[in-house]
């Protein structure tokens, strides 16, 4: 799950979210141009390569879903729906996202101009499944429609899937984009007239956390009594995304470490209680003309068979149980052979370790002080 694109670049980006109160932001205008002046100052802070607005950032946990259908196209069954996120000019930029076709949203589509829309490649997969990436710039889509009026986007670009809920989740959910300032007049009340603003430190590799002192003073310089809400680094939001399989596989580990011991420490005990029960036998063995090697040979091989009957047996058990563990597993199937041989030359060699010392002692055993043990 480490290795997985998340579809966007984490590195270096802050994320900071604030609620503007309805009593000091009463109208759209009033919201919009708040945000665009925010947006504004943030990206002349030292050490800003870019600043950009959005309704939801990946992996934070917020979700808004929307009804969209393709122009023309009639609903067959349960209506398509995409998630829904608000966004300025620069936000796929400050997020590190790819441009597949088309433009990304600009200044100039303000509440004002055409009704546009940039959507990601699933969407465009979904409501037109043969249709070319760069053929959908310049369709148009029925969303944010009202009871009473079906209005009509045109989509001006494409941009990659994300991994939106987390880095074990197909990053193929559909998802538009509308311009903060077409965003519809009854939503900023259902939104809480809230967005989020996302930071890009010039330096990537610093700590982006370092960027929020700054940030609160460029807010309070705009409005000393508003509060950022909450604040963290896309790369927290990431790792945060893999605690509960980091956790997972710590506990498994752990589990798998303690029985590898014990695993261990039996096989060498019964492979010395053997030693010890044939301790005649193996000075009349020496006696007769056994080679030490030859007792080495057969003290490890009855102390490896039950093992290597034990690994064919786990291994048709392993067979039979993966369905237990298949939602822990993440681009790993449960029948891996590399992992199962792994496992199995990983037992063995624990079996060898733990029967070398008695069979060593064995070998080792003058006959006279055998056959008088004995």
């Amino acid at each position: 799950m480490q290795r997985v694109d998340p579809g966007f670049d984490a590195r270096g980006v802050l994320t900071a979210r604030l609620l503007l109160p309805e009593a000091r932001y009463s109208t759209p205008d009033a919201v919009t141009h708040f945000y665009a002046t925010l947006r504004d100052e943030a990206a002349r802070m030292p050490g800003v390569r870019s600043a950009a607005l959005t309704s939801v950032v990946p992996m934070s946990g917020s979700s808004m879903v929307s009804p969209i259908l393709g122009e023309g196209q009639t609903v067959n069954g349960e209506q398509p729906a995409a998630n829904l996120r608000i966004a300025s000019e620069g936000y796929f930029a400050a997020m590190g996202m790819r441009l597949l076709a088309g433009r990304d949203l600009n200044a100039r589509d303000d509440a004002s101009s055409p009704l546009v829309v940039v959507v990601n490649e699933a969407l465009v997969k979904k409501l037109w499944p043969a249709l070319p990436i760069r053929d959908a710039v310049g369709k148009r889509i029925n969303a944010l429609s009202k009871r009473t009026e079906v209005i009509i986007r045109t989509i001006v670009g494409v941009v990659n899937d994300v991994h939106d809920a987390a880095l074990d989740q197909p990053a193929s959910r559909p998802e538009f984009y509308v311009p903060v300032e077409q965003t519809p007049p009854e939503l900023w009340p259902y939104m809480g007239r809230s967005l989020v603003l996302v930071v890009r430190a010039a330096n990537p590799d610093i700590d982006a956390t370092t960027l929020v002192k700054p940030l609160r003073r460029v807010v309070a310089q705009l409005d000393n009594s508003l509060p950022i809400a909450d604040s963290r680094t896309m790369m927290s939001l990431v790792k945060g995304s893999l605690d509960t399989a980091r956790m997972n596989t710590l506990l498994l580990s752990l589990l798998g470490g303690i029985a590898l011991t014990l695993a261990m420490v039996g096989v060498y005990g019964v492979v010395s209680y053997f030693v010890s029960q044939r301790t005649q036998e193996i000075g009349i063995r020496l006696a007769l003309g056994a080679t030490p090697s030859l007792i080495w040979q057969f003290v490890m091989r009855r102390g490896l068979t039950p093992i290597v009957a034990g690994l064919i047996l786990g291994l048709v058990l392993s067979s039979m149980t993966t369905t237990l563990l298949r939602g822990q597993l993440y681009g790993v199937s449960g029948h891996d052979p590399l992992t199962l041989a792994g496992v199995a030359t990983l037992l063995l060699l624990v079996g060898v370790l733990a029967s070398f010392v008695p069979a060593r002692r064995a070998m080792r055993v003058p006959p006279v002080v055998a056959l008088n043990e004995g």
